[in-house]
C-alpha cells in the first residue's frame, strides 16, 4: 500500500513540473461596481449565462427566461419570428458572434438576434425530443462564420453560417457529449475554452481537445484530483482552476504543466476562469483576481471599500466586454464591473467605527498625513494612505478635532469645537494644554469657524465666534494672542482668510462679507443670507466664497465676478470647502465634489465614482506638493489628482431604449420605429423617449445633452435622460443627442435621430395641389362653359336665322313648286272653262270641274300640313305616326279594294323639328303617293318602331313592284326622297321585285 502511494506521487512528480508560487500579500486594486439584482427588474437570481451584443446591450439567461439590460433595468424578451412568438421560460446558452449578433441556444433549436435589424430568426430547428437542458450549443466560431456545436445524439456538427448541417464528427461517443448537455455544470461551471484554432472542453474528467483547422481530436489527461471547476485558454496554453491549485498546460495540452499553489483560508467552493485580450480572470468563492499569461495573480479586483465583490456565495460566471466592462454572475445577482481603477483614492482606518475627518495637516517633513475629527480622534497615513499607527489617537481634551498646525519637530496645535486648544505630540501620542499666561486667550472657544491659519514661522491667526487672534508663537510656546476685531455687531463669526495682500477677509453666519485693508473694512451682503463657510483665493487674487447657497468669487475690490449652484450644474448649494486650481477650483458638497472649470464647465464625483462618501466637511481640504488635493468628509479622506480625472477611455453607444407614444410603450422590433428613425402620423403626436449611453460606465455617469431641432432652442442638459417629452405638430424633426463621460468632457458621442409626424391628408402637399388643380379647374371649365354657352348661343342664333330664312326658301319652294303650280293649273283651267271658243259637253265640263277640284283639295290637304308642322315647336313620333296613318286612311276612303295595316312600336318617344317633321312626312307622302298612283296594290303596311334615339318607318305594299335602279335613275319623286332623306341624315332603302310588291324602310 505504501508502495502505491509512493509510485503515484513519483508519477505525479513527472507529470507535473510544479512551479509553485505563494499568493500572499496579493495587491488591491479598487473598480467601480453596480449591483444589478430584483430592484433593477431581474427576474430570478439562478442564471447561467451572460454575453454583450454589438450596441451594448448585455443579454441575461435565469431559470425563467431570458432578459436584457438596457443601461436602466432588465427587460424580459420573448423573441417573436414571423407570427410566432417564443416564450421562454427556462434557462438558454448564450453565444456571441464575431459580428456582435447573439446566438440563443433553446431546447429545440438555436435563435439569432441581429444587431443591425433588431430582428430575430432561427437559424437552426432541430425536430427532435428534447431531454436536457439544451438541445444544441455552440462552441466555436469560425473565421467563415461556420459554428462548431455540441448536439444532442450527434456529438460534435459544423453548421454553416445559414445554420445548414454541414458535417458530424465522431471524435467522441454521443453518450459523452450527452452526458455533458445532460449535467448542471453546463449551466453553472466554465466548462467551454477556446483559443486560436482550438476547442476545449471539461467533463469533469479529462479534457477533450478539438483542432478546428485540422479536423482533428486528442483527450488532455488529468490527474483525477478534486473536480475541475473551470477552463480557459490563451494561445496555445490552456488554464484549469481546481480547488486549491491552478494548472498550466502548454502546447495546446501536450506540454508541460506548471502548478500554481492557490494559498487561502477559505475553502473553496465555486471558481471560474475567463480569459479576455491576454487577461485571465480568476473568481473563486466571491473574490476576483486577474492573473498573468503564466498563471501568476497580479492583483485583486475589489469594490471601492477593497472588498470583493460577492460577500455571500461564489462567482460563477465572469464575462468581459468590449466596452471595458466586467460581468460577473452570482448566486444572488449580476455585478457589472467598469473595467479601470478608480481614480480616487481612500483614506481610513479599517474596522474604525468613526473616519469623521474635519481637520487635515501634511507634514512635509516627515511624509505624514495627520487627520483629526469626531470623537477627538486623531489618524496618522503615509503617501500611499496606509494608516500609520495601529488604532488613532483619542484624545479626551476635545471631542471634536477642527485645525491642525504643526508647531514645531514633533508638537502640533490642535483647535478642538468649543473647547481649549492643546498640543498634541506625534512621537509620545501625549497631549497638553498650551502654556497659561496668555490674558483673554483662554476665553477663546472655537465654532466651526476656518479657524486657523499660519502666517509665518511665528505668527498663526485663530478664530472663535467672536473675534480673530494674532497669535505668536516661540517653537509651542504661546508669547501672545492679539484680538485683530471687534465683534461684529451681533454677527457670528463663520470664517477667514489671510490673502497675499495681507488683507483679511472674513464672513458671518447671516451673509455679510468683510475686507480689511490697513485697518479699514468694506463688507458686501451676500444674497439670500446664508452663512458663509468657507474662503480662499486664487494666484490671480481672485476670492472665492463658499456659502450654502453656491460659490460665489469676487474681485480683489470685492466685485462679484461669477456665481455657481444647482442651476448652474452643481449637484449641491452647500460648499464645504474649496481648492483653487490653474483651471478653476474643486470645492466638496454635501453630494460629493464637483470640479468648476475657468470656463464654467462643472464636472461632478459621487461615491459611486469612488468618493469615500458624498458629504464632506466644513475647510477640510488641502493640497500637497505633488498636486494631490484631499478632501475630507464622514467616512474619510478622499485623494486625487486633477489631471487623472479626464483620464477615461470610453466609446459609448448612444441609443433610445424606449420610445412611448401616447403612453403606449413601442418596441422597435414592431416597425414602427428602428434605428434612427420614426415615422408617424398626426394624432400620434405625443412622444416620450429614454435614453442611454451603453458604454464602460454606468448611464448616469455620462452628462446628456439634447435638443430637438425646428423646436428646441437651447440644448437641454441631464444625467438622466429619460421621459423626455415632447409634443409635435406635423412636420420632420431631429433628435440630436450628444453625451460625454463626467470624467472626460472632450470625448462627445453624438447620435441623430429623425422623427417624421406625417400631417393630415388636407395638410399634404398632393391635396393642396389636387385642390388648386381642381379650383383652377372649376375656374377654367366654368369659363369654358361660359364661353362655350355663348358661343353655342351666337351658334343657335345663327343656325335658328339660317334655318328660318331655309324655311322661309323652302315654304316659299313649296308654295311656289307644289301649291302654286297647283293653283296655276286651277287658275288655267278655270279661264280655259270661261274664255274656250268650243263647246264643251256637260260631261266635259264635269270632267274639268272635278280635276280643279281635285286640285283645289290637294292645296288644301298640303297646306294644312305645311302650318300643322310650322305651328309647332317639337312634333314627337307618336303624333308623326297619327297624323301618317290619318293621312292615308283619309286617301284610301278614295280607293276601294285598298286596306291598310299599320303597327307601332315606340318605345322612346323621339322629337322632330317642324322642317325635320314635314320632310319626314313629304318622304312617306311620296311613297304612299306612288303606291296608289302606280303600285296597283290592295294592302299597306306600316310599321313604326323606336329604340332610345333611332327609329324606323317600315312602308310595304303587295303592288305589281318595279325595278328599283331603272326607277332610281329617271323618277323625280324618288330623288327627291333620297333628297329630303340627305338634309335629314337618314337612310332610306328601297326593294321592290315584280309581281311580289315594295318596301321602303327609312331609318
Amino acid at each position: 500500500m505504501l508502495l502505491r502511494k509512493i509510485i503515484i506521487l513519483l508519477f505525479s512528480f513527472l507529470i507535473f513540473t510544479a512551479t509553485v508560487t505563494a499568493q500572499q500579500n496579493i495587491p488591491v486594486k479598487r473598480f467601480p461596481v453596480k449591483n444589478i439584482g430584483y430592484e433593477d427588474g431581474l427576474s430570478d437570481n439562478n442564471m447561467n449565462s451572460v454575453v454583450t451584443d454589438a450596441d451594448g446591450f448585455t443579454w441575461v439567461s435565469t431559470f425563467t427566461g431570458l432578459q436584457r439590460y438596457n443601461g436602466y433595468k432588465l427587460q424580459t424578451i420573448n423573441p417573436v419570428i414571423g407570427n410566432d412568438t417564443f416564450n421562454i421560460n427556462y434557462p438558454v446558452y448564450l453565444f456571441a458572434l464575431n459580428n456582435g449578433n447573439i446566438l440563443i441556444s433553446i431546447k429545440n433549436g438555436v435563435i439569432e438576434y441581429d444587431t443591425h435589424t433588431n430582428q430575430f430568426k432561427l437559424l437552426i430547428n432541430l425536430q427532435i425530443k428534447v431531454s436536457f437542458h439544451f438541445s444544441i450549443v455552440p462552441l466555436k466560431e469560425t473565421p467563415q462564420g461556420c459554428l462548431w456545436c455540441m448536439q444532442q445524439d450527434k456529438g460534435i456538427v459544423l453548421y454553416s453560417k445559414d445554420g445548414i448541417l454541414l458535417k458530424t464528427f465522431s471524435f467522441f461517443k454521443n453518450d459523452v457529449i450527452d452526458e455533458i448537455l445532460h449535467t448542471d455544470n453546463i449551466l453553472f461551471g466554465v466548462i467551454v475554452a477556446c483559443a486560436g484554432d482550438f476547442i476545449y472542453i471539461n467533463n469533469q474528467k479529462n479534457i477533450l481537445c478539438i483542432d478546428a483547422k485540422s479536423e482533428t481530436s486528442n483527450i488532455i489527461a488529468v490527474p483525477a484530483t478534486d473536480l475541475f471547476l473551470a477552463t480557459a485558454a490563451w494561445h496555445d496554453k490552456l488554464f484549469l482552476a481546481e480547488k486549491k491549485q491552478l494548472i498550466v498546460i502548454d502546447k495546446n495540452g501536450t506540454g508541460d504543466r506548471h502548478i500554481i499553489q492557490m494559498n487561502t483560508a477559505d475553502a473553496i467552493t465555486g471558481s471560474s476562469l475567463k480569459e479576455y485580450n491576454g487577461n485571465i480572470y480568476l473568481g473563486r468563492n466571491g473574490h476576483l483576481y486577474n492573473l498573468d499569461t503564466s498563471g501568476n495573480i497580479e492583483y485583486e479586483l475589489t469594490n471601492r471599500d477593497k472588498k470583493e465583490f460577492v460577500a455571500n456565495g461564489n462567482i460563477q460566471k465572469i464575462y468581459p466586454d468590449k466596452f471595458n466592462r466586467i460581468w460577473i454572475v452570482s448566486n444572488n445577482d449580476i455585478k457589472r464591473i467598469e473595467n479601470k481603477e478608480l481614480l480616487f483614492q481612500n483614506f481610513s482606518y479599517p474596522g474604525n467605527q468613526s473616519n469623521f475627518v474635519r481637520a487635515l495637516y501634511f507634514d512635509t517633513t516627515k511624509n505624514i498625513l495627520l487627520a483629526g475629527g469626531y470623537n477627538g480622534i486623531i489618524q496618522a497615513y503615509d503617501t500611499s494612505a496606509n494608516p500609520i499607527w495601529q488604532r488613532p489617537v483619542v484624545t479626551k481634551l476635545g471631542e471634536y478635532i477642527l485645525s491642525i498646525e504643526k508647531l514645531s519637530g514633533d508638537v502640533y496645535l490642535i483647535i478642538p469645537f468649543y473647547a481649549e486648544p492643546f498640543l498634541f505630540n506625534i512621537k509620545t501620542k501625549a497631549t497638553s494644554f498650551l502654556a497659561e499666561g496668555v490674558p483673554g486667550f483662554k476665553n477663546m472657544l472655537a465654532n466651526f469657524a476656518n479657524n486657523l491659519q499660519r502666517i509665518n514661522d511665528s505668527t498663526v491667526l485663530i478664530a472663535d465666534n467672536t473675534t480673530i487672534y494674532k497669535c505668536i508663537f516661540k517653537k509651542e510656546k504661546l508669547l501672545s494672542a492679539t484680538p485683530l476685531i471687534n465683534c461684529i455687531s451681533d454677527k457670528k463669526l463663520s470664517c477667514f482668510f489671510y490673502n497675499s495682500n495681507k488683507e483679511l477677509w472674513f464672513g458671518t453666519t447671516s451673509s455679510l462679507l468683510y475686507v480689511i485693508r490697513n485697518t479699514k473694512a468694506d463688507s458686501v451682503s451676500l444674497p439670500n443670507h446664508y452663512a458663509v463657510r468657507s474662503i480662499t483665493e486664487d494666484s490671480l487674487h481672485q476670492v472665492y466664497v463658499g456659502t450654502e447657497k453656491g460659490l460665489f468669487i469676487y474681485n480683489s475690490n470685492m466685485k462679484l465676478i461669477k456665481n455657481f449652484n444647482t442651476t448652474s450644474g452643481l449637484r449641491n448649494d452647500c460648499i464645504y470647502a474649496i481648492m483653487p486650481t490653474s483651471n478653476g477650483c474643486f470645492v466638496s458638497t454635501n453630494v460629493g465634489i464637483s470640479s468648476i472649470a475657468s470656463d464654467g464647465t462643472i464636472h461632478n464625483y459621487s461615491k459611486e465614482m469612488g468618493l469615500q462618501e458624498n458629504e464632506f466637511n466644513t475647510n477640510a481640504v488641502l493640497k500637497m506638493k505633488s498636486g494631490k488635493i484631499l478632501f475630507g468628509g464622514v467616512n474619510g479622506i478622499t485623494a486625487f489628482y486633477p489631471e487623472t480625472l479626464t483620464q477615461t477611455k470610453d466609446k459609448p453607444q448612444i441609443h433610445i431604449i424606449q420610445i412611448t407614444v401616447d403612453d403606449v410603450p413601442q418596441s422597435s422590433a414592431s416597425g414602427i420605429w428602428f434605428a434612427n428613425s420614426i415615422k408617424l402620423n398626426y394624432k400620434q403626436n405625443r412622444l416620450r423617449f429614454d435614453i442611454a449611453a451603453m458604454g464602460m460606465l454606468n448611464v448616469n455617469e455620462y452628462v446628456y445633452q439634447y435638443r430637438l431641432t425646428d423646436f428646441d432652442t437651447t440644448w437641454q442638459t441631464t444625467y438622466q435622460p429619460t421621459n423626455i417629452n415632447y409634443v409635435l405638430q406635423p412636420g420632420n424633426y431631429t433628435l440630436e443627442i450628444k453625451c460625454h463621460p463626467l470624467l472626460s468632457a472632450n470625448e462627445v458621442f453624438t447620435k441623430n435621430f429623425s422623427i417624421t409626424i406625417t400631417p393630415p391628408y388636407w395638410q399634404t402637399w398632393w391635396f393642396r395641389a389636387i385642390v388648386f388643380a381642381c379650383i383652377v379647374a372649376v375656374i377654367y371649365f366654368s369659363v369654358y362653359r361660359y364661353n362655350r354657352s355663348k358661343y353655342l348661343r351666337k351658334i343657335r342664333l345663327l343656325e335658328t336665322q339660317q334655318q328660318i330664312q331655309t324655311e322661309r326658301e323652302r315654304i316659299s319652294r313649296e308654295l311656289h313648286d307644289n301649291i302654286g303650280s297647283q293653283l296655276s293649273f286651277i287658275i288655267s283651267n278655270i279661264d280655259w272653262t270661261i274664255d274656250s271658243s268650243e263647246r264643251m259637253t256637260k260631261a266635259e265640263e264635269m270632267q274639268r270641274l272635278a280635276a280643279i277640284n281635285d286640285t283645289a283639295k290637294n292645296v288644301m290637304s298640303n297646306l294644312r300640313e305645311s302650318i300643322w308642322a310650322l305651328n309647332k315647336e317639337k312634333i314627337t313620333l307618336e303624333e308623326f305616326a297619327d297624323k301618317l296613318k290619318h293621312y292615308i286612311q283619309n286617301i284610301i276612303e278614295l280607293k276601294p279594294g285598298l286596306e291598310l295595316v299599320s303597327k307601332e312600336n315606340i318605345r322612346s318617344n323621339i322629337s322632330f323639328s317642324p322642317t325635320e317633321t314635314l320632310n319626314l312626312f313629304r318622304i312617306c307622302q311620296e311613297v304612299i303617293n306612288n303606291i296608289i298612283k302606280h303600285a296597283q296594290a290592295t294592302l299597306i303596311k306600316i310599321y313604326i318602331s323606336s329604340d332610345e334615339n333611332k327609329f324606323s318607318i317600315l312602308i310595304e305594299d303587295n303592288g305589281k313592284g318595279f325595278d328599283v335602279h331603272e326607277q332610281l335613275n329617271g323618277h323625280y319623286g324618288l330623288q327627291n326622297m333620297q333628297y329630303r332623306a340627305h338634309e335629314l341624315n337618314l337612310t332610306i332603302s328601297i326593294q321592290s321585285e315584280e309581281g311580289i310588291g315594295t318596301t321602303v324602310l327609312i331609318n
